[in-house]
């Protein structure tokens, strides 16, 4: 019996028959077989085919309970690492409470330096930094209020992000200087709308514009900014009348 796979071909014999594998060389069909030969064909083409669907069989069992037996690893070396970093994690914290920018961005650091890839640390470590910045802005914001110099603080010190505990603390700082830049704004309209001039009143017009968006609550320039736009409509003088938030 012969059996063909591609360009292989196996042949069968019964019992201690000898046989010479060159006279089958140019049978190329199996039509010839009989009942018999059939069905030892047909069993050893099973027994092939069987076999290989063992060792694939196998091969898959053995992928699974390697992958299976591994897992398990994941979760306790993820774990370990995050014990590695969870100190240090909480002595930066411990730095940030304390506003110690500087040794809590080194914290964070070290921390990262072990897991790069740890989202906590990278958040903190992004925080402390802003937080670093507003401080440094905060002091300059007050230093430049204390000299009097009271329209560069005022710039400064907004741009202290809200969301940073810096800008709580300049809260009251900042409330003093707009006060104080809104007070000399107004000083300044009141001088120029004695001119009672095209120019001068534009000019004073505008000024308390900006005062009462530094200090809403001022009911002497809301009066000032009445007195000027009435005199400025009589006149014919364009100008964009000031309304309330």
């Amino acid at each position: 019996d012969t059996v063909e796979f591609g360009n292989l071909r196996f042949v069968y014999a019964r019992g201690d028959k000898e046989i010479e594998p060159a006279q089958y060389e140019s049978s190329s069909s199996l039509d010839s077989l009989d009942p018999g030969d059939s069905r030892v064909l047909f069993a050893a083409t099973v027994t092939v085919v069987a076999l290989t669907c063992l060792g694939l069989g196998a091969a898959v069992i053995f992928w699974i309970s390697k992958g299976s037996s591994s897992s398990p690893d994941a979760k306790p070396k993820a774990e370990s690492i995050d014990s590695e970093v969870r100190p240090t994690l909480k002595q930066g914290r411990t730095h940030m409470d304390s506003e110690e920018w500087d040794e809590a961005i080194q914290s964070f650091k070290k921390a990262l330096a072990t897991v790069p890839e740890h989202a906590e640390a990278n958040r903190l470590l992004d925080k402390a930094r802003k937080e670093k910045r507003a401080q440094s802005l905060y002091q300059e914001g007050l230093e430049l209020s204390q000299a009097g110099k009271h329209r560069k603080a005022l710039d400064v010190l907004r741009s202290i992000p809200e969301e940073t505990m810096a800008a709580q603390k300049a809260e009251p700082t900042l409330k003093h200087v707009k006060k104080s830049v809104a007070y000399k704004l107004r000083n300044r309209a009141d001088e120029l709308m004695n001119k009672d001039d095209k120019k001068p009143l534009k000019q004073a017009h505008a000024k308390l514009v900006e005062t009462l968006e530094l200090t809403p609550e001022d009911e002497e320039a809301r009066d000032m900014i009445e007195t000027i736009e009435s005199r400025m409509s009589k006149r014919g003088i364009d100008y964009e009348p000031w309304s309330p938030q």
